[in-house]
């Protein structure tokens, strides 16, 4: 039974020939048998206090190396060989960047999203980058084809562009979308994650359309691949964020809002990872952003709400079991249910022969209008979570908006609502620069006033120890001096009498005057 050794085998994909080369993919594409399964209880490869708070890029690279995005001390954290801990680590590298690319050649694309929007590269081996890509809005997802073109899903103009990087001119063009809105073939709304296979067809994870887009080579009409729209009623997407494609082109879907990822196969899609409802066990997601294979066929997470990168271990003994055993575990879960067929049509069951013979018939286990996909499982609607759709969402436990900002359950997870324009992020944890100044220029002036407090109380001290400690008064003279000046003026008023010496005497001077008078009236 070589065959089925061969089955289980995962590879790196080698595309087709493109003139006359091989190009490798820069991306793992690794071969699942159809009844592959992965670990539902996922390892914490990276917790809070290496990942930071609420990743959101994860990538693996074709020779197993790990990346990711510490939003919080700006660096790329980079592990090689299997390591627990980050062997590598590029400081000032990212700032608000939600996706990372890796190429073969080992060139790291990242998106810069802050003062301007750009993609920059950095050069494999050094610590220096540059920009290949000058973008008008958001950047989420990153993807570099084997012809060296590169893509970029710009979520607020709602298109994805592209740019050939052997092009010096760095000429853009509008690879998918129509940069307005909409839910039409051409159009996008808040496009996310991206992928593109060997024949240059593009995968877009179309997240507030709740639904994957594929658009062939040079069209701008794209056909509904999952979620609504699609002809797949077996599936309904919730914020779709990431895509990938196997060795074989089936379709692995990230869903942010539903917490879960999913995979598309002969028989439909099924849920593969997160099935029970977003949470913070170990077997679920709380808003993830991006996911990654390594070359042995384990996803990497970005499990941003839960801030930490998870891996789920892709279980090779899985492919052992047919098709056959898988079939025969659905039957025995729903057979005790079955009424005996005594229907002409043996599609109906019942006394009426009125009742659909299905298993989500009979048990109708989805609760608030979640869809039913078997026995046990159960696609919830917008909003809703649980292995019955029983819990309603709450997207906003277990964040904290900065700045007294407030969280709404809102947009892809969650939206903090800054109570003005002075404050911006994420998390509101962005300060207006005027803000910044006026809190410098207040601190300044409540510095100065209490070194001037200080220096006051010192002097009185000083003064104090210097008088009544050492008996040594400086302001002694100046006192004094004070005190003279004001009994001086406190003096009272002297009155001065003046005596006359040898004054004659009245009569004397009375006689006196009458001669002078007769004398007069002689004359």
């Amino acid at each position: 039974m070589w065959w089925k050794v061969n089955a289980v085998i995962i590879g790196m994909f080698i595309s087709s020939v493109v003139d006359g080369q091989k190009p490798t993919f820069s991306c793992n594409r690794p071969i699942f048998c159809s009844t592959a399964l992965w670990n539902t209880l996922g390892i914490t490869f990276a917790n809070q206090t290496i990942s930071g708070q609420n990743p959101l890029a994860v990538f693996v690279d074709v020779n197993n190396r790990v990346y990711a995005v510490n939003q919080n001390t700006k660096q790329i954290l980079i592990w090689h060989n299997d390591s627990i801990d980050p062997t590598q680590v590029i400081p000032n590298s990212v700032y608000n960047s939600w996706s990372i690319f890796v190429t073969d050649t080992g060139d790291i694309y990242i998106a810069y999203n802050h003062l301007y929007r750009a993609v920059n590269k950095w050069i494999s081996g050094t610590n220096s980058s540059v920009v290949v890509l000058n973008t008008t809005a958001l950047c989420f997802g990153l993807f570099v084809d084997t012809n060296d073109t590169l893509y970029c899903s710009q979520m607020k103009n709602h298109t994805v562009v592209k740019r050939w990087l052997n092009d010096n001119k760095m000429t853009i063009s509008i690879a998918a979308g129509t940069g307005v809105n909409g839910t039409a073939s051409n159009q996008l709304d808040y496009p996310q994650g991206i992928f593109v296979d060997v024949n240059f067809d593009l995968y877009v994870a179309d997240c507030y359309n709740h639904r994957v887009q594929w658009f062939q080579l040079e069209q701008s009409n794209a056909t509904t691949i999952a979620g609504q729209g699609s002809t797949e009623n077996n599936i309904r997407l919730y914020f779709p964020t990431g895509i990938l494609l196997d060795a074989e082109n089936y379709i692995f879907i990230l869903e942010s809002g539903n917490g879960r990822i999913i995979r598309s196969g002969s028989s439909g899609y099924r849920c593969i990872i997160g099935c029970d409802g977003r949470g913070s066990l170990a077997n679920q997601l709380s808003g993830p952003s991006t996911f990654s294979f390594d070359n042995h066929g384990n996803i990497f997470v970005s499990d941003q709400n839960n801030h930490r990168i998870q891996k789920f271990v892709f279980m090779t003994k899985s492919c052992d079991y047919t098709t056959t055993y898988s079939l025969a575990t659905d039957v025995q879960q729903v057979t005790p249910l079955f009424f005996t067929p005594t229907c002409p049509n043996s599609s109906n069951i019942g006394v009426d022969c009125k009742l659909p013979s299905t298993s989500c018939a009979i048990l109708n286990p989805c609760l608030n209008d979640g869809t039913c996909t078997g026995a046990s499982t159960c696609i919830c609607a917008p909003g809703w979570q649980g292995r019955r759709c029983e819990t309603k969402i709450n997207y906003c436990i277990n964040v904290t908006c900065q700045n007294k900002g407030v969280c709404r359950p809102l947009l892809l997870n969650y939206s903090c609502e800054c109570l003005s324009s002075s404050f911006s992020g994420r998390h509101c944890e962005i300060t207006a620069t005027k803000i910044v100044i006026y809190k410098t220029v207040s601190k300044s002036v409540s510095y100065i006033a209490i070194i001037a407090m200080i220096t006051v109380a010192a002097f009185v001290i000083i003064m104090d120890i210097l008088k009544y400690c050492f008996g040594i008064d400086p302001t002694r003279e100046e006192l004094e001096h004070i005190r003279r000046e004001k009994r001086a003026k406190k003096r009272k008023p002297v009155v001065q009498r003046f005596v006359y010496v040898n004054a004659p005497s009245i009569r004397v001077s009375q006689s006196k005057e009458q001669s002078n008078s007769i004398n007069d009236t002689s004359v």
